[in-house]
């Protein structure tokens, strides 16, 4: 098993989009992330045909920015990411 397999992309219910390695805890119901790094869309300008996505700190200003628990109730999804996602995720 890959480490990749551990990678997703998690829709949090405040609507923030995460790319982490993942290791989810059925029994205490959380989700133990590491390296999360949040996904954000930059809308296109005018004439540009899509938008642009971008990787930036998740929790960047705080002591849990290499590794935290999110308690399962605010996880919407757990996704396997694209490829091109986890390699950009892997040179962050």
């Amino acid at each position: 098993m890959s480490v990749f397999e551990n990678i997703k992309v998690l829709r949090l219910s405040s609507g923030e989009e995460i790319i982490a390695e993942v290791e989810h805890d059925v029994i205490h119901s959380k989700y133990h992330v590491m390296n999360p790094c949040q996904i954000v869309i930059i809308q296109p300008e005018k004439g540009v045909p899509h938008a642009e996505i971008t990787l930036m700190p998740w929790l960047a200003y705080t002591e849990a920015k290499k590794e935290l628990d999110i308690d399962a109730n605010y996880v919407m999804f757990a996704l396997k990411p694209a490829p091109e996602l986890v390699n950009r995720w892997t040179i962050f």
